[in-house]
């Protein structure tokens, strides 16, 4: 970790390393990092001579399930994309692309990080784990749908009212998810009216937002994390898909819905 730091001090002074060359890479585990991957970070940069401060070090790391979503991706076509759907740290798609850079023409890449632009900084579980990727795949030119944690997503939240009156003695799979859900929030907020975030079922959703049924976005020039916890923006950065508004009673209907099994009102 103090490389990586060195060099994150020495690029924000603005001068070497350069943009495209081997000395813009550095790896802390055994790995091939082609010169290609410098490329990558170039683009990150948007090509300038000396890379912006923290803007370094594409690592590949060949994970088998980025392997596996590189090939996948050859398969497809800008015109048939692979649609991606992330919910966690973003590192395999981070390597994939690094993998096969031509990904980024056939690939749609949905994930849930980051929070939202007017929140007052980028410090969410899932980029924070990995701000490097973050910056890899944002900064690739993928067509990019980020839905936010806190300030949009945070707002799709359920109940234990809620959850015992549309799933409770619905069935064995309604029954394991009402009572954990309800279990994991009394283990900390018992006692109190709390409601718990249903994070994941967001992404996953916007691939069923026909009508914008469910959520409501918009085109933004991609805001890339930097390392100090904020949002930073280039003149001549990409637009990515926004998810600014979750339609939470719909959303949740539609979940309950499928979950208690057809015909369950």
């Amino acid at each position: 970790a103090s490389t990586v730091w060195t060099i994150v001090s020495s690029a924000s002074m603005g001068y070497l390393p350069e943009a495209v060359s081997p000395e813009s890479m550095t790896q802390e585990v055994p790995s091939n990092t082609a010169l290609a991957t410098s490329l990558t970070s170039a683009r990150v940069g948007r090509g300038l001579r000396i890379m912006e401060s923290s803007i370094w070090v594409a690592v590949t790391t060949f994970f088998p399930a980025a392997e596996d979503l590189a090939r996948r991706a050859r398969e497809y076509s800008p015109e048939k994309p692979l649609y991606v759907v992330a919910i966690g740290a973003i590192t395999n798609v981070a390597s994939a692309l690094l993998l096969e850079p031509k990904m980024a023409e056939n690939t749609v890449v949905v994930w849930l990080g980051g929070h939202a632009l007017h929140w007052g900084g980028a410090k969410e579980f899932n980029m924070i784990q990995d701000v490097a990727a973050a910056r890899v795949v944002m900064g690739s030119g993928v067509p990019f749908v980020q839905l936010p944690c806190f300030g949009v997503v945070s707002g799709f939240t359920t109940s234990r009212p809620e959850l015992e009156y549309w799933l409770k003695g619905k069935n064995p799979l309604a029954d394991y998810l009402a009572e954990n859900t309800i279990a994991a929030a009394e283990s900390y907020a018992k006692g109190t009216a709390w409601t718990r975030p249903v994070w994941d079922v967001t992404a996953v959703a916007w691939l069923l937002n026909q009508g914008d049924r469910f959520m409501l976005s918009r085109l933004v020039p991609t805001h890339l994390p930097a390392y100090d916890g904020h949002y930073t923006l280039r003149p001549d950065a990409p637009l990515m898909r926004y998810v600014y508004h979750i339609n939470r009673d719909a959303l949740f209907t539609d979940l309950f819905a499928k979950l208690a099994g057809p015909g369950t009102k």
